[in-house]
């Protein structure tokens, strides 16, 4: 808010105050919002309110709010009418923004979730659905449901972001790939298999002309598979070749012991399931890919040596 916002506010709330109009007063700041009864405004040089605090009686334990660096400030008047100052929606997406970092940082996840909500509803009608605020403000969203264990809802808001990625981006882009990945592990999280598959079949075309044959590429093979062999018996064989191209690409890299472990394991596994032969030869290799980038006394390293009866 600029000066003459700020001023006409306190202003409007002094005289409002006075005839007894004042219910409660929302204050949006980047720290937070402050809401509650009026105790007192000073119309000083730094203009500030007091809303009532915790005993409930004006004058003690008020919450000294400083107006400064408020965005808005929203007056409800005891007749139920509203009267806002300072409403730029960009203004307060940044202060949710800012307040919803400072709650993620702090991990109070939800507290932050009604917070990312707010920003949503900013960003698809104040600021009509502008893609970059939008797409931020659904990703966020989804960050915290998948934190709080809402793979579903956490999918939800993922498969709004797609499409404003392809818009921004192109849907080769990076950006646009990690969200389709996102939302493929949102839905496997869900239990949605078979939906969560067909998203990984959408993105790994797309790795394979924006990365081909890195770990990204072999990462997204390995997505494919393990979805596809939880989604039904009729995807294993899809699933035991795309482990197969995974392991040779990650074979030509340097850094890829312990990940080649366990995609050995995983083909292994594989194979016992489709009644092939093979699998002792997988665990062999797991088994020694643990050895050497964890030592023998590992679980996984273990683990692997149990599935050869050793």
């Amino acid at each position: 808010m600029n000066q003459d916002e700020l001023s006409a506010a306190t202003l409007f709330i002094a005289n409002a105050s006075l005839t007894g109009s004042v219910a409660r007063v929302l204050v949006v700041t980047p720290r937070g919002s402050h809401e509650g009864a009026l105790a007192r405004v000073s119309l000083g040089g730094g203009d500030s309110l007091a809303l009532v605090g915790p005993s409930g009686m004006a004058g003690m334990d008020d919450l000294n709010v400083d107006l400064s660096d408020a965005s808005t400030i929203t007056v409800l008047l005891a007749d139920g009418s509203r009267k806002t100052f300072g409403d730029d929606p960009r203004r307060r997406y940044l202060a949710l923004q800012g307040r919803f970092g400072a709650l993620y940082e702090a991990k109070q996840f939800e507290q932050a979730l009604p917070v990312a909500d707010e920003m949503v509803a900013i960003a698809r009608d104040a600021l009509q659905g502008s893609p970059s605020h939008l797409a931020g403000a659904l990703a966020n969203r989804a960050e915290l449901q998948r934190l709080l264990k809402k793979p579903f809802e956490a999918a939800v808001s993922l498969r709004e972001v797609v499409p404003l990625m392809e818009r921004s981006f192109g849907p080769d882009h990076a950006n646009t790939r990690q969200t389709l990945r996102n939302l493929g592990n949102a839905l496997a999280g869900a239990g949605a298999f078979g939906d969560a598959l067909v998203v990984f079949h959408e993105l790994l075309p797309r790795t394979e002309r924006a990365a081909p044959d890195t770990m990204e590429h072999a990462s997204d093979q390995v997505g494919v598979a393990a979805v596809g062999a939880r989604a039904g018996e009729q995807h294993l064989q899809d699933s035991e070749r795309l482990l197969q191209s995974a392991i040779a690409i990650a074979s030509r890299g340097a850094d890829a012991g312990l990940t080649l472990g366990r995609w050995w394991m995983m083909l292994g596994d594989l194979r016992v399931r489709l009644g092939r032969d093979g699998s002792r030869d997988c665990y062999v290799l797991a088994q020694q890919h643990f050895d050497a980038e964890l030592g023998p006394n590992h679980a996984l390293t273990l683990e692997a040596k149990g599935l050869l009866g050793g």
